[in-house]
């Protein structure tokens, strides 16, 4: 997919937000916290500017066009994709990663017995793997304690798209998936 047009007022407001929110020092001297803050605030602009969060994505990943708001946006998609990468990171490091995990492990053996918890991480993580550039990232998937934007409370696992994911990455590695 690509687009050639991005959305009304976007090109303005990328050079607003460019200045704004300084990304090459954000890129530099990247912060999981920073990042979240900065998400927040750049989406909060969007609204204001009648700009969708789906619309910046598309920007952000389909914007093929060689100008001056290619350049900012493909800063935009590297802060994307590191943040989803410290949200990646720190669900992997959390009790719920495990919850998750036994739970997928649990659904999945009824099906097949034989799938290992190494087979059905690869298989997470293979999913999540398809939002690090999303703009919105995780936040559909990955639940966050309200005070604490960082603590994981919860895993979501799955919208039909990724259940349909997750199982082509089992049938691919060999299992059998009703």
């Amino acid at each position: 997919m690509s687009i050639n047009k991005l959305p009304t007022g976007l090109k303005e407001l990328l050079v607003k937000l460019n200045k704004e929110y300084n990304l090459d020092k954000l890129i530099k001297k990247p912060h999981l916290n920073e990042y979240i803050k900065v998400h927040s605030q750049i989406n909060k602009t969007l609204i204001d500017n009648n700009i969708s969060s789906k619309e910046f994505n598309d920007a952000i990943n389909f914007y093929k066009k060689k100008n001056d708001s290619t350049l900012i946006l493909k800063k935009f998609k590297l802060i994307t994709k590191k943040k989803n990468n410290f949200l990646l990171e720190s669900a992997y490091r959390s009790k719920e990663w495990i919850n998750c995990l036994k739970k997928l492990k649990k659904k999945y053996n009824i099906i097949n017995y034989n799938i290992s918890s190494h087979d059905i991480e690869d298989g997470l993580i293979s999913i999540l793997y398809n939002y690090k550039t999303d703009w919105n990232g995780f936040w559909s998937t990955f639940e966050y304690n309200k005070e604490k934007p960082i603590e994981l409370k919860k895993i979501k696992v799955i919208d039909i798209d990724d259940i349909n994911r997750f199982n082509k990455f089992l049938i691919h590695k060999g299992y059998y998936i009703k």
